[in-house]
């Protein structure tokens, strides 16, 4: 550590003490399908990667998945 400089320490459990709010599903349902989508596309990209560059199976295939 440095001389002369101090740590700021940061409550981590800060966060927890932010209410929350209910929303009806019929507003987050589009984020919802949105962030489902964007994560299968990466799940295929990286599949794709491992496949061509590793020489993974895909998924289900050989028994050799990841």
């Amino acid at each position: 550590m440095v001389p002369n400089h101090h740590v700021i320490m940061q409550d981590l459990d800060q966060e927890d003490d932010i209410p929350l709010r209910q929303l009806d599903y019929n507003v987050l349902e589009g984020y919802h399908k949105n962030d489902a989508e964007a994560k299968k596309r990466r799940e295929e990209v990286k599949a794709q990667v491992l496949y061509e560059q590793k020489g993974f199976c895909k998924e289900g295939g050989e028994g050799d998945g990841y």
